[in-house]
Protein backbone atom coordinates (compact mmCIF):
# COMPACT_ATOMS: atom_id res chain seq x y z
CA UNK A 1 0.00 0.00 0.00
CA UNK A 2 0.94 3.42 -0.58
CA UNK A 3 0.18 6.07 2.06
CA UNK A 4 0.29 9.61 0.63
CA UNK A 5 1.58 12.27 3.90
CA UNK A 6 0.43 15.70 3.96
CA UNK A 7 1.93 17.76 6.23
CA UNK A 8 0.72 21.40 6.83
CA UNK A 9 4.24 23.40 6.78
CA UNK A 10 7.56 23.13 5.63
CA UNK A 11 9.47 20.05 5.74
CA UNK A 12 11.63 17.69 6.58
CA UNK A 13 9.52 16.33 8.57
CA UNK A 14 10.92 12.83 8.57
CA UNK A 15 9.30 11.64 11.93
CA UNK A 16 5.55 11.44 10.03
CA UNK A 17 6.47 8.64 7.67
CA UNK A 18 8.82 7.07 10.44
CA UNK A 19 5.75 6.65 12.49
CA UNK A 20 3.14 5.64 9.84
CA UNK A 21 5.99 3.03 8.64
CA UNK A 22 6.44 1.71 12.21
CA UNK A 23 2.75 1.71 13.32
CA UNK A 24 2.13 -0.26 10.05
CA UNK A 25 4.67 -2.88 10.94
CA UNK A 26 3.47 -3.18 14.22
CA UNK A 27 -0.10 -3.64 12.52
CA UNK A 28 1.66 -6.74 10.09
CA UNK A 29 1.18 -4.23 6.98
CA UNK A 30 3.93 -2.93 4.79
CA UNK A 31 3.53 0.47 3.11
CA UNK A 32 5.22 2.92 1.10
CA UNK A 33 5.44 6.34 2.17
CA UNK A 34 5.34 9.75 0.48
CA UNK A 35 5.15 13.01 2.10
CA UNK A 36 3.94 16.19 0.74
CA UNK A 37 4.74 19.46 2.81
CA UNK A 38 1.91 22.03 1.61
CA UNK A 39 3.79 25.63 1.86
CA UNK A 40 7.18 23.70 0.69
CA UNK A 41 7.26 25.54 -2.78
CA UNK A 42 6.68 29.00 -0.58
CA UNK A 43 9.25 31.58 1.18
CA UNK A 44 8.58 33.38 4.08
CA UNK A 45 7.74 36.83 1.99
CA UNK A 46 5.16 34.65 -0.08
CA UNK A 47 3.75 32.85 3.50
CA UNK A 48 3.78 36.06 5.42
CA UNK A 49 0.63 38.34 3.97
CA UNK A 50 -1.57 35.55 4.60
CA UNK A 51 -0.92 34.95 8.68
CA UNK A 52 -4.04 34.61 10.36
CA UNK A 53 -5.70 37.45 11.85
CA UNK A 54 -7.64 37.20 15.20
CA UNK A 55 -11.18 35.43 14.88
CA UNK A 56 -10.26 33.93 11.89
CA UNK A 57 -10.08 29.93 11.00
CA UNK A 58 -6.21 29.41 11.39
CA UNK A 59 -4.12 26.34 10.42
CA UNK A 60 -0.94 26.02 12.08
CA UNK A 61 2.08 25.39 10.59
CA UNK A 62 6.01 25.00 10.93
CA UNK A 63 8.02 27.15 8.36
CA UNK A 64 11.62 28.10 8.02
CA UNK A 65 11.73 31.99 8.84
CA UNK A 66 14.84 34.01 8.10
CA UNK A 67 16.24 34.73 11.58
CA UNK A 68 14.03 32.91 13.73
CA UNK A 69 15.52 31.66 17.19
CA UNK A 70 13.82 28.07 16.22
CA UNK A 71 11.05 26.17 17.60
CA UNK A 72 11.70 22.00 18.46
CA UNK A 73 12.48 21.75 15.12
CA UNK A 74 15.64 24.08 15.65
CA UNK A 75 16.68 27.82 14.49
CA UNK A 76 15.55 29.43 11.43
CA UNK A 77 11.82 27.77 12.29
CA UNK A 78 9.02 29.30 13.74
CA UNK A 79 5.65 27.77 14.58
CA UNK A 80 2.67 30.19 12.56
CA UNK A 81 -1.08 30.30 12.04
CA UNK A 82 -2.02 31.24 8.11
CA UNK A 83 -5.56 31.78 7.26
CA UNK A 84 -7.20 28.42 6.78
CA UNK A 85 -9.48 29.60 3.67
CA UNK A 86 -6.38 30.33 2.07
CA UNK A 87 -4.37 26.82 2.53
CA UNK A 88 -7.59 24.93 0.98
CA UNK A 89 -5.98 25.46 -2.39
CA UNK A 90 -2.33 24.07 -1.36
CA UNK A 91 -3.91 20.60 0.23
CA UNK A 92 -6.09 20.05 -2.41
CA UNK A 93 -2.87 20.35 -5.32
CA UNK A 94 -1.06 17.84 -2.46
CA UNK A 95 -3.67 15.54 -3.04
CA UNK A 96 -3.57 15.71 -6.65
CA UNK A 97 -0.40 15.29 -6.93
CA UNK A 98 -0.37 12.23 -4.14
CA UNK A 99 -2.90 10.12 -6.28
CA UNK A 100 -1.26 11.50 -9.72
CA UNK A 101 1.80 9.22 -7.73
CA UNK A 102 0.31 6.38 -6.87
CA UNK A 103 -1.27 6.83 -3.57
CA UNK A 104 -3.83 4.23 -2.07
CA UNK A 105 -4.90 6.49 0.68
CA UNK A 106 -3.94 9.88 2.29
CA UNK A 107 -3.83 10.91 5.58
CA UNK A 108 -3.62 14.86 6.30
CA UNK A 109 -1.12 15.17 9.46
CA UNK A 110 -3.00 18.10 11.27
CA UNK A 111 -5.77 18.43 14.12
CA UNK A 112 -7.46 21.35 12.06
CA UNK A 113 -10.88 21.14 11.44
CA UNK A 114 -12.20 21.14 7.84
CA UNK A 115 -15.69 21.57 5.80
CA UNK A 116 -16.97 18.81 4.65
CA UNK A 117 -16.26 18.66 0.76
CA UNK A 118 -13.66 20.93 1.22
CA UNK A 119 -11.18 18.35 -0.35
CA UNK A 120 -12.05 15.75 -3.37
CA UNK A 121 -9.88 12.65 -3.43
CA UNK A 122 -11.10 9.39 -5.89
CA UNK A 123 -9.02 7.41 -3.06
CA UNK A 124 -9.71 7.25 0.95
CA UNK A 125 -8.38 10.28 2.74
CA UNK A 126 -8.27 10.55 6.25
CA UNK A 127 -8.46 14.02 8.05
CA UNK A 128 -7.87 13.74 12.03
CA UNK A 129 -10.52 15.88 13.93
CA UNK A 130 -10.54 16.91 17.39
CA UNK A 131 -13.14 16.98 19.65
CA UNK A 132 -14.19 20.52 20.41
CA UNK A 133 -15.14 21.98 16.63
CA UNK A 134 -18.53 22.01 18.45
CA UNK A 135 -19.25 25.23 19.01
CA UNK A 136 -18.17 28.30 16.26
CA UNK A 137 -15.90 30.32 18.58
CA UNK A 138 -13.60 26.92 18.83
CA UNK A 139 -13.27 26.72 14.81
CA UNK A 140 -10.87 29.62 15.34
CA UNK A 141 -7.87 27.97 17.30
CA UNK A 142 -6.65 24.84 16.33
CA UNK A 143 -6.79 22.02 19.58
CA UNK A 144 -3.28 20.33 20.19
CA UNK A 145 -3.51 18.17 22.86
CA UNK A 146 -0.06 18.86 24.46
CA UNK A 147 -0.62 18.33 27.95
CA UNK A 148 -2.59 14.38 28.77
CA UNK A 149 -5.20 16.50 30.93
CA UNK A 150 -6.10 18.76 27.94
CA UNK A 151 -6.78 15.74 25.91
CA UNK A 152 -10.48 14.87 25.06
CA UNK A 153 -11.62 11.88 25.99
CA UNK A 154 -12.72 11.11 22.60
CA UNK A 155 -11.45 11.30 19.50
CA UNK A 156 -12.77 11.32 15.98
CA UNK A 157 -11.36 10.39 12.62
CA UNK A 158 -13.58 11.08 9.34
CA UNK A 159 -12.69 9.87 6.25
CA UNK A 160 -13.84 10.47 2.34
CA UNK A 161 -13.20 7.41 0.16
CA UNK A 162 -14.18 8.12 -3.55
CA UNK A 163 -18.25 8.99 -4.74
CA UNK A 164 -18.98 7.55 -1.16
CA UNK A 165 -18.95 11.23 0.66
CA UNK A 166 -17.64 11.44 4.32
CA UNK A 167 -18.48 9.03 6.85
CA UNK A 168 -18.60 8.97 10.28
CA UNK A 169 -16.04 5.93 11.82
CA UNK A 170 -17.13 5.03 15.59
CA UNK A 171 -15.16 7.61 18.47
CA UNK A 172 -12.19 6.00 19.39
CA UNK A 173 -11.50 5.62 23.17
CA UNK A 174 -8.50 7.23 24.83
CA UNK A 175 -8.15 5.15 28.38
Amino acid sequence: MRLGLITTGQGPRDQYAVYHQRLARTLGLSIETEMIHILDELDWPAIQPHLAKPGEDVLGAHVRVPGATGNRLGPGWAHVYVELAWSIAYFQAAIDRLVARGADCILLCCATKFDDGAFRSPVPLIRPSPIGWRSPTNRSKAICCRRPSACPERAKIWSSCGATGWARIPPIRRD
